[in-house]
């Protein structure tokens, strides 16, 4: 687990976001992909993960372990460039 209690904080986030299954959410500096993991397992959106020092391919290897498809490609990026890399166009 990375960062101080992300799992309580992203529970009392999401009592304030009405999270449905048809939506899109950017998991900006997902580390270890916990909060990632958490969002697709109590909500079944679509989840864009992505971290600069945790390795992608090690994020992509355990969200297929637990046999998360929902997931797109987990990559490392800056966030700089991210506008080249997913679209927030309506689906």
């Amino acid at each position: 687990m990375m960062g101080p209690n992300c799992l309580k904080i992203l529970e009392e986030l999401v009592e304030k976001i009405n999270l449905k299954s048809d939506m899109r959410v950017l998991d900006l500096g997902c580390g270890t992909g916990l909060t990632s993991i958490f969002l697709a397992n109590e909500f079944e959106v679509q989840i864009f993960a992505t971290d600069l020092w945790i390795s992608a391919t090690d994020n992509y290897n355990r969200f297929k372990k637990m046999r998360l498809e929902i997931f797109e490609q987990s990559q490392n990026i800056d966030i700089s460039s991210i506008k080249e890399i997913v679209s927030f166009e309506e689906p």
